[in-house]
């Protein structure tokens, strides 16, 4: 009885609120190249970023999955990061920017079996408008990971773009 009576009263706010959510992100497939490192260590990716645009900043989710490869199997892993996302950005009529911020966590499995760390990410998207809400991007990130690795990787990325608000 008690879950009725808060659904109700949800409700009731719900419908009341007159603020409107017009989410906008990407779609990301990446490329995964770590550096500071003696071996060949390169993966792919796919990132998704959902956010609230306020004026030109952008707050949001962000949330994927990721694989690194090595030529040594005890140090490749497969990996799902997800986090906060801060963004400031602008879009004119053919070009748009937008730096980015994304910090959490991520966990996945490695030879040693499951893990778990942090991830902080910072980069920089390029934008060309295909209509009024929808543009392809071309991004790069540096990601930062802690947990049984510590990583160090640069991301190039190729992104589907889009504008509610």
């Amino acid at each position: 009885m008690r879950a009725a009576w808060l659904l109700l009263a949800w409700s009731a706010m719900a419908a009341t609120a007159n603020a409107q959510w017009d989410p906008s992100g990407t779609v990301s497939a990446q490329v995964l190249i770590e550096i500071d490192t003696t071996e060949t260590r390169r993966g792919g990716g796919l990132m998704v970023d959902v956010w609230e645009p306020f004026g030109v900043f952008q707050l949001g989710l962000a949330f994927g999955i990721a694989a690194i490869n090595s030529d040594n199997d005890d140090t490749s892993q497969i990996l799902t990061p997800v986090g906060l996302s801060l963004g400031v950005g602008a879009r004119g009529d053919a070009l748009g920017f937008r730096l980015a911020a994304r910090g959490g966590m991520w966990g996945g499995a490695t030879k040693s079996g499951l893990e778990a760390g942090g991830w902080l990410s910072v980069g920089g998207t390029l934008d060309l408008a295909l209509d009024e809400t929808v543009s392809v991007g071309v991004g790069l990130d540096y990601w930062r990971l802690w947990g049984s690795f510590d990583r160090h990787v640069i991301v190039p990325a190729l992104q589907l773009v889009w504008r509610l608000g």
